[in-house]
């Protein structure tokens, strides 16, 4: 692309090069004419005559450069028709052998605009790039792409991005009116069809992270898929961010599923991790018949064993489960990830009978747990009471059912 701002460096001395006349043929618009061959570059490497030879060189390299492209009134190179990848394409290569020219731009634009007025909602824009894809082709159409190949050794602490879109957000010199709103990137898929159901996707965003095959597990959570990082650019514990992630509908719009997550095969759907309140809250969603919000829905595929929410320690040791268990709701104590063997303990159990209720798990008097004052207040069903005297202690081997109560000393009949 530098070779871009060379041309247009040289536009001058070309268009003064279009009146200049060869022997055989002249040099003219967007077409070089009585040059069949032209095999040598100018004498000097350096030439910036405004000779003809030396235009039309360059004219040879970059066919179709011309003064009005596709009749727009703008210098530059209009390829419409080419059919060679030298006639399609400009290549610009660099490879810098010192710090300093490494942190040169292989291409920079620079826009300081000064004007006043124009029309809200009209983009300005200091790099435009416009592509129509074939009704026939077969490829993927990538109209802007970044490549990074990053080899640079993790113990050198870099952080290698290949595309950044960052935005300052400041006041203008003696001025402190408030600024406009302000993005770091926007992303659009705007669907011009007005088909209903449609079956082909129209996103506005793709993140994906890939690893080769036989990378194995990820205990470090270094492959991450989308990282959300808000901050002040120094420390100041005072700064605050309202939001994390903001989904919202305009216009009227109606989102069905605001979160999806498709995990097949996978362990986590949600994993959260930290000291803060996390808050999940709804907004005009509603189920039509009885109006209550739905805050979160968690379904699975059909057959999953183990469906519901997660909720553990960091270490992702200590696990409660809380699932829809055949339309019982319940919540389990469950083995560390790592555990394949150890079965889940049910707390508690609510099912779906049509009446409602609370369902403890009923043990053996021998099977309950020590009672100490730490677990007073617990509560759980025996099979095997020997009396059912209120407030009794408890013992074995009989073949009453009652409730056993915690008392923070011994277990008592309830």
């Amino acid at each position: 692309m530098r070779a871009v701002a060379f041309l247009l460096g040289l536009w001058p001395l070309m268009a003064l090069a279009q009146t200049a006349s060869l022997t055989g043929g002249s040099v003219g618009g967007v077409s070089i004419t009585g040059i069949t061959a032209m095999t040598t570059p100018p004498l000097a490497a350096s030439d910036n005559s405004a000779s003809a030879v030396s235009s039309a060189w360059v004219k040879q390299l970059f066919p179709g450069l011309g003064v009005n492209v596709q009749g727009s009134g703008v210098p530059g190179q209009d390829v419409s028709g080419c059919s060679t990848l030298a006639a399609c394409g400009i290549f610009d290569y660099s490879a810098p052998g010192n710090v300093t020219a490494a942190a040169t731009p292989l291409l920079r634009l620079q826009r300081v605009s000064s004007y006043s007025g124009g029309t809200a909602g009209e983009p300005v824009k200091t790099l435009w790039v416009l592509d129509y894809t074939s009704p026939h082709g077969s490829y993927y159409d990538w109209p802007l792409t970044s490549q990074m190949y990053n080899e640079t050794p993790a113990s050198l602490a870099t952080q290698n991005v290949a595309i950044n879109g960052t935005a300052f957000k400041q006041f203008p010199s003696g001025s402190t009116a408030p600024i406009g709103a302000t993005w770091g990137g926007n992303f659009v898929c705007s669907d011009l069809t007005g088909v209903v159901n449609p079956a082909a996707s129209c996103i506005g965003a793709e993140v994906d992270s890939y690893a080769v095959a036989g990378s194995g597990t990820d205990a470090n959570r270094q492959r991450v898929g989308l990282q959300i990082a808000l901050g002040p650019n120094t420390t100041d514990t005072g700064v605050h961010f309202g939001r994390a992630l903001l989904i919202g509908a305009g216009n009227g719009g109606i989102i069905d599923n605001a979160i999806e997550v498709d995990m097949s095969g996978g362990a986590n759907s949600f994993l959260v991790n930290g000291n803060g309140a996390t808050t999940i809250t709804s907004g005009a969603g509603t189920w039509s018949r009885y109006n209550v919000g739905k805050q979160l829905i968690v379904t699975t595929p059909a057959g999953a064993t183990n469906p519901g929410i997660g909720i553990s320690d960091l270490n992702q040791s200590n696990f409660w489960d809380v699932a829809n268990y055949a339309g019982d709701l319940q919540i389990q104590a469950m083995p560390a990830l790592s555990d394949s063997t150890t079965t889940p303990v049910t707390a508690v159990s609510f099912p779906r009978n049509g009446v409602g209720g609370m369902q403890l798990p009923v043990v053996k008097v021998a099977a309950l747990p020590a009672c100490a004052s730490g677990a007073e207040g617990t509560v759980l069903g025996v099979s095997d009471a020997k009396t059912a005297t209120f407030n009794a202690v408890l013992a074995g081997g009989g073949s009453v059912h009652i409730m056993a109560y915690c008392n923070g000393t011994s277990w008592v009949a309830q």
